[in-house]
């Protein structure tokens, strides 16, 4: 009995050992951390390495709806979906860009929070419908009717059109 169980429990170590270990995380690409499962000395789940001439946003600076905003955008630049003027295929892996001197105008004046506030709530709708879409409604009455008639008959006579 010893032999069997001895016998079982060094094929369960060859199993084990034959496995692959887990890819480890690397942000080497960017894009938003995961944590590690431990904590460092000053309380956080640490996340992974952070390379030189890199930046981080603390999570307590996330939390600003306009610093939010802008990691988002550059997320999605990082991600491709955001063109540059200098590349239309966006910087998703990353690279040197090349460097402008213009100068948006205004771009030196102290800024319009109400404006600025005003701007990302707007984006923030249009990502919404662009991701949700949009539900309309139309009024049923004489008007309307008329414009629904027309316009089915405009189509019939396409289709009857194509048909030929």
């Amino acid at each position: 009995m010893a032999g069997i169980v001895g016998a079982l429990g060094a094929v369960q170590i060859g199993i084990i050992s034959a496995q692959q270990p887990p890819a480890r995380q690397s942000y080497a690409q960017g894009g938003y951390t995961s944590g590690l499962g431990f904590a460092d000395e000053t309380g956080h789940e640490v996340a992974g390495v952070v390379h030189k001439n890199e930046y981080v946003i603390p999570e307590w600076l996330l939390k600003d709806p306009q610093v939010a905003n802008i990691a988002q955008w550059l997320e999605n630049r990082r991600m491709g979906a955001v063109a540059s003027a200098s590349n239309s295929n966006g910087y998703a892996e990353g690279g040197y860009t090349t460097h402008t001197t213009s100068v948006i105008a205004g771009a030196q004046d102290e800024t319009n929070p109400a404006l600025t506030q005003a701007l990302h709530r707007l984006a923030d709708i249009m990502e919404k419908i662009d991701r949700e879409g949009l539900e309309a409604f139309l009024i049923a009455d004489a008007q309307n009717g008329k414009k629904m008639h027309d316009a089915i008959k405009k189509y019939e006579e396409l289709k009857n059109k194509s048909k030929q």
